[in-house]
């Protein structure tokens, strides 16, 4: 099976599947905060890990400002100040509910779904494509509710 990326307005990056087997999909610390803040939309973001130490997500506009993942926030300040780089502390408590949300709303189209951890499951799309043959639109079918 070969995967792809199909980067939506979901709130998260869905990989589709060729031929059945598992697909994997990807909640985005990044797009619940800008969820309950639009201002961010196309702005630099990034959130740090729980003590504010390292980045653990980024905005593709973070990624084009070649902020890598896991380095020290000390050694972003600069960046962040000449780029006007948004900057979160990790709010596990809302990724989490937004987590459990998308979990029950994928529970509702897909029949196997294995929850890995807050941001990753794995849905067993095998026979799903008589149903969702185009899942960049099953991906808008989901946004819409």
């Amino acid at each position: 099976m070969r995967l792809e990326p199909y980067e939506g307005k979901l709130s998260c990056t869905v990989l589709r599947g060729v031929g059945g087997g598992n697909a994997p999909r990807l909640l985005d610390y990044v797009s619940c905060e800008r969820s309950f803040n639009p201002s961010l939309e196309g702005k630099p973001v990034v959130v740090l890990s729980n003590n504010d130490g390292c980045v653990v997500a980024r905005s593709n506009e973070a990624k084009e400002l070649k902020i890598p993942m896991g380095v020290p926030y000390f050694q972003l300040e600069e960046l962040v100040r000449t780029h006007d780089v948004k900057v979160f502390s990790s709010n596990y408590t809302l990724y989490g509910d937004m987590s459990a949300r998308l979990m029950s709303l994928i529970g509702r189209f897909v029949e196997n779904v294995e929850v890995n951890s807050i941001d990753e499951a794995f849905l067993d799309l095998s026979g799903y494509e008589s149903i969702y043959p185009d899942l960049p639109a099953f991906a808008s079918q989901l946004r819409v509710n």
